[in-house]
């Protein structure tokens, strides 16, 4: 296992960004600007909050630039030939969240008072966000380095899921606050995405998955 491991992540594409990134970025700049503007006079916490999460997204993209000599985008995924790959990493990695969650008899609780459509939008905008961050810039700094430090492979990734994740739940604080069921429910999550964009290094994978299982929740 450990040995088809080390095989995967040392062929697949490095901490890259690829057509789908743009997409979900294309995506995320339409849904998040038109919901801050929408309710704008009705509603701030949501015009702010989707102003902060869109923020979230350029920072991460101008530190990852910063810290790793630029951005790389990778033109040799194809969304029309690789989409059966795609589609089943993503189905599971929502399954394996909605498991956790579901075993953990957690529900994701009113936050906005947006309509059912624009909350669901809300929280999609906020995955793609999260995971710009979480996982597209401290996860990559993390894994470069702990593996400058040449720690064993089968330590150092266990290592990184722990300490990216459990800055992914000190976030969610803001959210849930000691609501044990939701922290434990993110908890899960993390290290269902963490696992998945160390294996696959393209962090809209790990973005499809966090604003599927946001839309489908909210």
């Amino acid at each position: 296992m450990v040995v088809w491991w080390k095989q995967q992540v040392s062929t697949e594409g490095k901490y890259v960004l690829d057509p789908l990134s743009l997409v979900i970025l294309i995506a995320q700049v339409l849904i998040g600007g038109s919901l801050a503007v929408k309710y704008a006079s009705t509603d701030m916490y949501v015009s702010v909050a989707q102003l902060i999460y869109l923020s979230f997204t350029g920072v991460s993209l101008g530190m990852f630039a910063a810290f790793n000599g630029g951005l790389k985008f990778d033109t040799s995924f194809n969304i029309a030939r690789d989409w059966l790959r795609l589609l089943l990493i993503v189905v599971l990695g929502v399954i394996s969240i909605a498991a956790a969650q579901t075993a953990i008899a957690y529900s994701l609780p009113l936050i906005i008072a947006a309509s059912t459509l624009d909350r669901k939008l809300f929280y999609l905008v906020a995955g793609a966000s999260e995971e710009m961050w979480f996982r597209y810039f401290v996860q990559t700094r993390v894994e470069l380095s702990l593996g400058a430090l040449k720690i064993p492979f089968w330590m150092m990734y266990p290592l990184v899921w722990a300490a990216v994740t459990s800055l992914f739940v000190a976030y969610h604080f803001t959210v849930y606050g000691a609501l044990l069921p939701g922290l434990l429910a993110v908890m899960a999550g993390s290290i269902v995405l963490s696992i998945v964009y160390s294996h696959t290094k393209r962090v809209s994978i790990c973005q499809a998955i966090h604003m599927w299982v946001n839309f489908l929740a909210a």
